[in-house]
């Protein structure tokens, strides 16, 4: 049975010399996340002001959070990676051991005690109900592409793309325990919505601008796994109403970027806040 990525494996050169169009399928990481593109988790950066988007770089942070999500996407994604993760002494990484195991493996992305074999319990249980999906899925493939509308790069990094099916599924580890408690209290606070639509528009850009061979991408969803035991994981797919509310804020806050970019517009840096009664009352 011929594996998706067999109808194609290309890198598409850009006309722009800086930067390499297309789909890449074996991009690290690093390298995709060292790419001066736009994507959809900077969208929070663009909402606070252009400043703070243009000076991303001296904003960046990596916190123990960070990095335990990294190791669980890596424990369900890429499972042959985890060598590259080591363990420290204590719960926590505030500590001398954890100093001291750094420096002495420079190489090794260190992480608390314990959490190596609970992201492979995770991943475990994920594929207890995701298998089908995940074992069909193409992992963490890059899409790059030059918006000439923009003038921009834009790119994403599908977790799970399923080409057949018109499909990219994200991996998240959540706060939340229910699905219900996802859709309320995440979506739209974490820029979820921006994602879907994001992920669905420059996917298919890039297919539409390079010809390639795929079928468009029709859905977009989450495969959640809860921080809290026993970690049942669920799934839920965005549906158009999430999708068109995402695609209206990207567009909107894209609209801003260039009107103070180059049309001389004023960057919102005060934002207009209200009491909670009053924007109830505006929603009514």
């Amino acid at each position: 049975m011929s594996s998706p990525r067999d109808v194609i494996d290309v890198e598409i050169p850009s006309s722009k010399p800086k930067i390499k169009e297309g789909i890449f399928f074996d991009m690290p990481n690093k390298e995709y996340h060292e790419i001066d593109g736009l994507s959809s988790t900077q969208f929070q950066d663009l909402d606070l002001s252009v400043a703070i988007y243009d000076n991303r770089h001296l904003f960046k942070y990596d916190c123990e959070a960070f990095k335990i999500g990294t190791l669980n996407h890596t424990a369900l994604l890429e499972p042959h990676l985890l060598d590259e993760y080591i363990e420290t002494t204590t719960k926590t990484l505030e500590s001398a051991a954890t100093e001291k195991i750094k420096k002495d493996n420079p190489n090794k992305e260190v992480v608390p005690l314990g959490s190596i074999a609970l992201a492979k319990e995770r991943a475990y249980k994920v594929n207890l109900v995701y298998g089908p999906y995940i074992e069909q899925s193409l992992k963490e493939v890059s899409f790059i592409v030059f918006d000439e509308a923009l003038g921009l790069y834009r790119k994403c990094r599908a977790d799970l793309w399923l080409p057949k099916l018109g499909l990219v599924l994200d991996y998240k580890t959540s706060k939340e325990h229910r699905p219900e408690l996802f859709r309320r209290n995440s979506i739209s606070q974490y820029n979820y919505d921006i994602q879907s639509a994001w992920y669905i528009d420059t996917i298919n850009m890039a297919i539409d601008k390079f010809n390639l061979p795929y079928p468009k991408v029709r859905n977009f969803g989450w495969i959640v796994s809860p921080n809290y035991e026993p970690y049942k994981p669920f799934g839920g797919i965005a549906m158009p109403d999430i999708i068109e509310k995402g695609r209206a804020k990207y567009t909107a806050l894209v609209d801003k970027y260039i009107s103070v970019k180059f049309e001389n517009g004023e960057d919102e840096l005060f934002k207009a806040w209200f009491t909670d009664e009053y924007l109830r009352n505006m929603n009514n």
